[in-house]
């Protein structure tokens, strides 16, 4: 939250993403897709802006990096995207100054799913149902 330390109201939120887009009609199209988003306290909008944020800044940009390289035919690389979206039980160890990760997806905490991390030096550990996913 260091962009917004305050709440950030619903018209200041309007007002950010019409200034973060070249027109109305992207900004309004966006707005849209998210319109179903459960906002649990209409007096900040931050959670919605970061999960917007986050959107454009991995989600849509892995998603149309992936699509230019399926859609090359001179590649013969093997090309692959996941969405991880498993709360990890060790959260509170891996993103120890980080309570908003404690019980949300976090970037990078697949990463202890793909190389398996001793964790106990950081007093964490896998549940079966964990290592069973990694």
């Amino acid at each position: 939250w260091e962009a917004f330390p305050t709440a950030l109201s619903k018209l200041d939120f309007e007002g950010f993403m019409a200034i973060c887009f070249d027109n109305v009609h992207d900004a309004e199209a966006v707005l849209n897709y998210y319109k179903d988003y459960n906002v649990t306290n209409t007096s900040d909008y931050r959670p919605l802006l970061s999960t917007i944020t986050t959107d454009s800044l991995f989600r849509c940009a892995t998603h149309n990096i992936s699509n230019v390289i399926a859609l090359d035919k001179t590649n013969t690389a093997l090309n692959y995207m996941y969405h991880f979206n498993h709360i990890s039980s060790f959260a509170p160890v891996a993103f120890p100054d980080d309570e908003e990760c404690w019980d949300a997806v976090c970037h990078g905490i697949e990463l202890a799913y793909v190389f398996e991390p001793d964790l106990t030096i950081a007093n964490g550990s896998y549940t079966p149902q964990e290592w069973q996913l990694a």
